[in-house]
């Protein structure tokens, strides 16, 4: 540390070492808009999608892809019959075996409708990136999406 900066931080007296970082917070909060002065506005679309979205993605489409984890219990949305998924390595996995509930939905914000999508594996600690022909990969994932595309 000292080799890099010519003079000892902790020479500094203690007044002095705090007045720095608290004169930072004054400027930017001086230099900082008002909220009047901030572009856009919120508005609620849905007021309850089904699912607590962990991962969202506008597509190209003008849709929006809401993904959750699949191992916490049910959602508030169910999948279409004959679609339920299985839990291939936690056959206990909240005792939801097999599991009926969506954990990922599409968001037509055009229509404000809602539609179960079906996902294999659990997402959380995933990833997606959109492809150049604005395909969605989502990557990995916990437990039973360890590994998956």
């Amino acid at each position: 540390f000292r080799s890099h900066y010519p003079f000892s931080l902790s020479s500094h007296p203690p007044a002095m070492r705090t007045l720095t970082p608290l004169s930072l917070l004054l400027l930017f909060s001086l230099l900082s808009p008002s909220t009047g002065e901030l572009p856009g506005t919120w508005e609620l679309l849905v007021p309850d999608a089904g699912i607590a979205s962990m991962h969202t993605a506008v597509t190209h489409f003008n849709t929006v892809v809401l993904l959750d984890r699949t191992d916490i219990g049910p959602s508030r949305l169910r999948l279409p019959a004959n679609l339920c998924r299985r839990h291939r390595n936690r056959p206990n996995a909240t005792d939801l075996n097999p599991d009926c509930y969506a954990h990922s939905a599409l968001f037509d914000p055009a229509t404000n409708k809602i539609r179960p999508l079906i996902i294999h594996t659990d997402t959380w600690c995933s990833s997606g990136q959109f492809l150049p022909d604005g395909t969605l990969l989502q990557t990995g994932g916990d437990l039973d999406g360890w590994k998956k595309i």
